[in-house]
């Protein structure tokens, strides 16, 4: 019980950091995809 508790613990910081990595492309992605939809959508006008 207490290796596994040891073993959960070790584990925790790297499932953390992958987590962050993953919203930060989800995040990034969302605002990419809403910058072209912005552009398609509005730079054919002021042209």
């Amino acid at each position: 019980m207490l290796l596994f508790t040891i073993s959960f613990f070790s584990l925790e910081p790297a499932r953390h950091i992958l987590s962050s990595i993953v919203y930060d492309i989800l995040v990034s992605t969302i605002f990419e995809i809403i910058m072209i939809l912005f552009l398609v959508k509005f730079v054919p006008f002021t042209l």
